[in-house]
């Protein structure tokens, strides 16, 4: 073997013990770059029934969607909303109302067929079914005001969990006059406040009978409640966002709200509220599982 070969079988063999120091090195990059990419999360809204609406409890426990008198709809800029203990909320918008929780549950039960981040598109008479409206000009110019506004409006939400949502409520909306039809876009960032279970199966049905605000804001608020703690009048005037001198005067709106949660089956005969403004009220049983919280 003369010596030009036996420096070729010494290369040859430094280069095998190289290959196999580092095995499929060189081969990795071209495997992965050839591969299937890993495909990205596809995230949902929970599956609702036709009467449940799934309602994360940071907006049932707090003002964000608060009692709003007419006329007094400020605008607010980074304020942080009342809220329930280990909740938090903060807020740059004008002020928010039951009227704009009814159509942001009834958007999000129509968005709930596409993931979220994807457009979807519903006609009016649709949307008016599920809020149990008629389809005229004048509700669907107040349907695209309160849409504007949870558009424009930037929330911060803190759930106890930690879980958490910063953005709007509306992510994107158009309305297309020539089809009758409405686009909307929810943002995917607004999953986590549905991935803790932190949230309660409004009863919808039962809710679209109130007519009051304050009486809507109680039957959120306590069906996101195993039960109905006594609380003084004081905190909810706090905690639903209604702006009164004095709690004295909130106090006669309070006991119609109440009358009018009895009437509608949601409270049992019997509640009270003492001179002190302490309340003291209990749900119907049957209405137990129907709104229990997750």
């Amino acid at each position: 073997m003369d010596l030009i070969e036996q420096l070729q079988r010494i290369a040859e063999r430094a280069r095998q013990r190289e290959r196999e120091r580092r095995p499929n090195e060189a081969e990795t990059p071209v495997a992965a770059a050839s591969g299937p990419a890993p495909s990205a999360r596809i995230l949902r809204l929970p599956v609702e029934s036709p009467d449940r609406r799934t309602t994360p409890n940071v907006c049932l426990r707090s003002a964000l969607f608060g009692v709003v008198g007419r006329g007094r709809r400020r605008w607010l800029r980074d304020v942080e909303i009342a809220a329930q203990d280990g909740y938090r909320v903060l807020y740059t918008g004008e002020r928010l109302d039951q009227s704009d929780l009814d159509a942001w549950l009834a958007v999000k039960h129509l968005c709930a067929r596409v993931p979220l981040g994807a457009e979807v598109q519903f006609s009016a008479p649709e949307l008016f079914r599920l809020l149990g409206k008629s389809d005229g000009q004048a509700n669907r110019e107040a349907l695209k005001r309160s849409l504007k506004r949870m558009f424009e409006a930037s929330v911060s939400l803190e759930a106890p969990s930690g879980a958490g949502f910063a953005g709007h409520m509306i992510d994107w909306w158009k309305w297309d006059a020539e089809s009758c039809r409405f686009s909307v876009v929810l943002s995917p960032r607004m999953a986590p406040l549905f991935e803790d279970e932190d949230y309660t199966l409004l009863a919808n049905a039962q809710r679209q009978r109130l007519g009051k605000d304050l009486a809507r804001w109680l039957h959120g608020y306590w069906s996101s409640h195993q039960r109905i703690y006594p609380i003084y009048d004081a905190t909810l005037m706090r905690l639903c966002g209604a702006e009164f001198g004095r709690s004295r005067a909130f106090r006669e709106l309070l006991r119609e709200a109440l009358a009018e949660l009895e009437a509608t089956g949601f409270l049992a005969p019997g509640w009270t509220v003492d001179r002190h403004g302490l309340v003291a009220a209990t749900k119907v049983t049957k209405t137990k599982t129907l709104d229990q919280p997750r």
